[in-house]
């Protein structure tokens, strides 16, 4: 009894901070590599393979749930993301991702911008204006 409480304890508290990646219905792409998610999200990759712009939305950098993004999903730590969007930025050869307060508002810019990509909490619904994107 107390293993399968263990257990399911375990198993609820792994989904805890759990992103999935979102991208408007426009972008033609199912799923992308690992790589490519990261050359996006460091905003170094500002057009999908399709010709459209990409439009990336992330939550506040300091928030958990961002934290928890990028090293799970990206594979990187956050501090380091800031520094490549800081560097574009102050060297004018980029810029950094639009700043959303929340993962409803995520979903609602990713649903209505073309070429948009986010994250929001795993189980969330998206509508018919936004598709999760599979990373390989």
């Amino acid at each position: 009894m107390i293993r399968l409480l263990l257990f399911l304890l375990l198993l609820t508290f792994s989904r805890i901070g759990l992103s999935e990646v979102i991208v408007n219905s426009s972008v033609s792409l199912e799923h992308v590599s690992r790589q490519y998610l990261l050359s996006i999200f460091s905003m170094q990759t500002r057009v999908w393979p399709d010709g459209q712009s990409v439009r990336v939305y992330i939550l506040p950098p300091h928030q958990s749930e961002h934290q928890a993004f990028v090293k799970t999903e990206l594979k990187v730590f956050p501090y380091r993301l800031v520094k490549i969007w800081d560097r574009a930025v102050f060297s004018g050869a980029g810029q950094s991702p639009m700043v959303v307060g929340s993962y409803q508002e995520m979903l609602d810019k990713v649903s209505s911008h073309k070429g948009a990509i986010g994250y929001m909490s795993t189980g969330m619904e998206v509508g018919s204006d936004a598709k999760k994107l599979r990373i390989d």
